[in-house]
Formats: C-alpha cells, sequence, structure tokens
C-alpha cells in the first residue's frame, strides 16, 4: 500500500538530517582546529629559522665590516713601513755619502 508520508516520518528525517549537520560540523571544526594549529606550529619554526638566518646574517656582517677596519689598518700600516724604509735606504746614502766625504 502506498500511503502518504506523515508528520512522523518528516519530523524523522528533520532530526537525522540536522544530527547529520551537527557531527558535520563539528568533525569540520575539529580538523578546523588541527589544520590551524598545524599551521601555526610552521609558522613558529620558519620564524624561528628566519631568525637564525638574519643573526648569522648580522655575525657575518660585523665580522666582515672588521675585516674591513683591518684591511685599511693592515694597508695603513704597510703604506708607513713602506715609508719608514725608504727613509732609512736614504738616510743610509746620505750617511755612506758623508762619510767618503771626510
Amino acid at each position: 500500500m502506498n500511503h502518504p508520508m506523515e508528520w512522523t516520518d518528516v519530523l524523522w528525517y528533520l532530526l537525522v538530517g540536522i544530527g547529520c549537520l551537527l557531527i558535520g560540523y563539528m568533525l569540520g571544526a575539529r580538523r578546523a582546529r588541527r589544520v590551524k594549529k598545524r599551521a601555526l606550529q610552521e609558522l613558529n619554526a620558519q620564524s624561528l629559522e628566519l631568525l637564525d638566518a638574519k643573526s648569522s646574517l648580522s655575525a657575518m656582517q660585523q665580522s666582515s665590516s672588521q675585516q674591513v677596519r683591518k684591511d685599511k689598518l693592515l694597508n695603513l700600516t704597510l703604506r708607513k713601513l713602506k715609508q719608514s724604509n725608504a727613509r732609512s735606504r736614504n738616510l743610509c746614502d746620505l750617511l755612506t755619502k758623508q762619510n767618503k766625504q771626510h
């Protein structure tokens, strides 16, 4: 026999549908929290790596600037040494000339 749907049948389907929606929402929210937590962990790890890289870069820049200063000081010292050697040679030459004259 074909009988029309009664209100109790409709109500049953409606309750099952609402129950499925609630279960789906809860499962989706749970998954979203897990995904968000994982994304935050990855972001924090990347932030730490970035801070590490920035720290290394800063140390290398500082070392580089110190190296430049050391190079300048070394060049200055070398130039002064060359000048000193030239003066010493000139004085030696002058002394030998004076000794030959006497």
